[in-house]
């Protein structure tokens, strides 16, 4: 009816009401908890896109100005949206609660004080939003009008071309550029500053590496540190002491078989991982095939602390918290391997934490996969893989990545960490650039660095 005011007040009231109901419908089944995905989502959107209305395009809004509420309200609303999507997924709210902060005062205390730039994107049935959240608490929006049909069928090309690199030893950077251009070069002159970038990305933007964004010239990586978190509500922005890091190694080298249906290759380099990593830390533990059960797993973490915790063994992020696992070397009653689940891994890890003892900084998971393409559902435990494991940061590979490149790219990083003067992200993107920079044809393909991504706490 063109009545904007009207329809704020009960789009706002609409939002507020389903966040009393959330734990309700939590309790429910799961077939229910899906209908109400799909019923609810569209209502935050809705919102979003309402507030962003008033907002001037491709302008920088600073604080105070009259339009910079109306961007609040819409980061807000995104963020909301991204926190019910999570507790959705994992059927349980009460594992994933927001800090006590808004959506906006996180971005503006970040951006204010380290040289970050905050990407938040959001997919619209005609239009792909990205609200950039500047240093000294600047903020700029962008709408480019793409469908969401053709937003997301050049997602999944630059993914799949990503893959294919393995096979083909080559990359087509075409749909690198066509990302590219729609999320970073509309902001390129505002980004002058800014050494590092943090997405929080909707849909299937969560399952590509955006490391791997291409300007036509060079990849993202070769100009910005690089990192996502689901939420910026559900990260703590904090950096921490780097001095005698201790970590606890698990690998699963062999075969393994979690069901009559489902089965794994051997993993030869995991070996070779972890005699390497173990000589990276001060102290450490490798619990190496049969060793790795979940029960030594959680006697190991009960007895020392350790902030890493590093697992190279396959991996899957499906479409239900229940496929989201990765497998242990130790069999079951069954004769199958045993699977640990991340909801299973949070619960040993709040288990065992308490205030005498250094909380875990740090998962690692190395040779899973996120089977990701084609549905924006499976993204959100790969997404929320820190959040739910109870870690502050996590680092994963979106696809499986087993060779001889995995080992190096991973030891790199860790060799990196232990430098106080870098950032978790800055660390990670000088072991990607290592190997972009190796002049070896496979290791400087992106399907062998771009897999690895940095979740959480990117400090």
């Amino acid at each position: 009816q063109g009545n904007l005011i009207a329809a704020n007040q009960a789009y706002g009231q609409a939002v507020a009401l389903l966040k009393e109901i959330q734990n309700d419908i939590l309790s429910t089944n799961r077939d229910l908890q899906g209908d109400f995905r799909n019923t609810v989502e569209p209502i935050y959107r809705e919102y979003a896109n309402l507030s962003l209305i008033a907002v001037p395009k491709q302008v920088t809004v600073k604080q105070g100005a009259k339009a910079f509420k109306e961007l609040e309200t819409a980061l807000a609303t995104l963020e909301s949206l991204k926190v019910a999507e999570l507790q959705s997924y994992f059927a349980n709210d009460c594992v994933i609660v927001p800090a006590n902060v808004e959506a906006e005062a996180t971005t503006s205390k970040v951006a204010e004080n380290t040289a970050t730039g905050i990407f938040s994107t959001a997919i619209f049935e005609d239009k792909l939003t990205v609200i950039l959240s500047l240093p000294k608490a600047g903020k700029k929006v962008i709408q480019v009008p793409v469908a969401v049909d053709e937003a997301e069928a050049k997602i999944n090309e630059f993914r799949r071309g990503l893959e294919l690199g393995r096979r083909n030893y080559s990359f087509d950077i075409q749909s690198a550029q066509q990302i590219y251009r729609w999320i970073i070069e509309p902001f390129q002159p505002d980004l002058i500053n800014v050494k590092t970038l943090v997405f929080v990305n909707d849909g299937l933007l969560r399952s590509v590496p955006m490391a791997a964004l291409h300007d036509g010239n060079q990849f993202l990586i070769e100009q910005y540190a690089v990192a996502v978190t689901p939420s910026l509500t559900l990260t703590t922005p904090k950096k921490v002491e780097r001095t005698a890091l201790s970590a606890l190694l698990l690998g699963v080298s062999k075969s393994s078989q979690v069901s009559s249906q489902r089965g794994f290759d051997s993993l030869p380099a995991v070996e070779r991982e972890l005699a390497l990593l173990s000589n990276k830390f001060t102290r450490t533990k490798t619990l190496l095939n049969e060793e790795f059960s979940i029960k030594a797993v959680q006697t190991a973490l009960s007895k020392n602390d350790y902030r890493i915790l590093h697992i190279a063994t396959h991996g899957n992020f499906g479409f239900a918290p229940e496929d989201n696992y990765v497998v242990a070397g130790a069999k079951n009653d069954t004769g199958f391997n045993e699977t640990l689940t991340i909801s299973q891994l949070g619960e040993i890890i709040d288990s065992i934490e308490d205030d005498t003892r250094d909380p875990i900084e740090l998962l690692t998971l190395t040779a899973c996969n996120t089977a990701a393409i084609g549905g924006t559902q499976s993204t959100l435990g790969f997404a929320g893989v820190a959040v739910r494991a109870g870690v502050r940061s996590a680092i994963a590979t979106l696809w499986a990545v087993s060779d001889d490149s995995t080992p190096e790219i991973v030891a790199n990083f860790y060799q990196q960490l232990q430098d106080p003067m870098l950032t978790k992200a800055e660390a990670l993107q000088q072991a990607q650039l290592a190997m972009l920079r190796s002049g070896d044809i496979i290791k400087t393909l992106p399907y062998s660095w771009a897999p690895f991504i940095l979740i959480g706490n990117w400090l």
